[in-house]
């Protein structure tokens, strides 16, 4: 112990001033970060849609492999080169479908983006690259978007809202569902699970026209899924309830209705009137 020497009161001063220094930039850094993102910006289209209410339109995401296999929505990013220039290629896009009134249906853009002030996060906004198309029936979106590199990352996204007439039919691919998993507050009528269903638009709403139907079986008093036979009013109805811990059975036919309790007791309606009988 006695052969270590102090490293001097110049090194020391000499690595306390290092620290300071880095301290100091780290700081800087931090702010210049912070000042890049404190304003929002945002730029809107909208175009016209050729759907109509006697339409069926199919939705799909597409992807490009040269830019990204992916084709699920992500906040990540990463760089790429589009003939030897340097883009940012990213996954946040936001699908919502709406219902109109309209005759036609109609696709809305909003692309978003942060900056030093407003101008800079609109500038940053008005330079993302998004594609849509409409090939016949089949309604194509990018499941990506680009910008040049030299905007850097500033949280770029990307909304898409499809408005489709009342009265058409939609049926949306599997590889949207990441896409459009939105809260209430977005008002989608594309709801998660219906992918891969035909889904006829009403106002602010859908309805599954091929989904199985739940029907109920009386043999074993539970709910069947997928029967979507007719009931037939001349069969039998049976059930049975439990009223304050007493098993009731219920009969309903083209006769009436017949009620009988586990005790024999029964009461029985039908066009004669009322009949009760009460076991002793």
């Amino acid at each position: 112990m006695k052969n270590l020497r102090s490293i001097g009161r110049i090194a020391l001063l000499t690595l306390l001033g290092l620290w300071l220094i880095s301290i100091i930039g780290l700081v800087v850094v931090g702010v210049s970060q912070a000042t890049n993102r404190a304003f929002d910006g945002e730029v809107a289209s909208t175009e016209k849609l050729a759907v109509t209410p006697a339409d069926t339109i199919f939705l799909r995401m597409r992807h490009n492999n040269e830019y990204t296999g992916r084709t699920w929505r992500s906040s990540d990013f990463r760089l790429a080169y589009d003939n030897n220039r340097r883009i940012i290629v990213g996954n946040d896009i936001r699908l919502i479908v709406k219902s109109t009134k309209d005759s036609l249906g109609k696709i809305e853009i909003l692309k978003t983006s942060e900056g030093k002030d407003y101008q800079d996060a609109k500038e940053r906004a008005a330079n993302i690259e998004y594609s849509t198309s409409l090939i016949g029936n089949e309604l194509l979106l990018d499941s990506y978007f680009t910008t040049d590199s030299g905007y850097g990352y500033r949280d770029q996204e990307v909304q898409v809202t499809v408005y489709l007439p009342e009265g058409a039919v939609l049926y949306a691919d599997d590889n949207v569902s990441s896409f459009h998993r939105n809260a209430d507050y977005y008002g989608d009528i594309l709801i998660s699970g219906d992918e891969g269903h035909f889904l006829k638009v009403l106002e602010n709403e859908t309805i599954c026209e091929d989904c199985p139907v739940d029907t109920w079986d009386s043999e074993d008093d539970s709910w069947e899924e997928g029967d979507t036979d007719d009931w037939d009013a001349s069969d039998d109805f049976n059930a049975k309830i439990d009223v304050n811990g007493k098993e009731m059975k219920i009969r309903v036919n083209d006769e009436g209705v017949e009620v009988n309790d586990e005790k024999a007791n029964r009461i029985k309606i039908d066009n004669n009137g009322i009949e009760i009988n009460q076991h002793s």
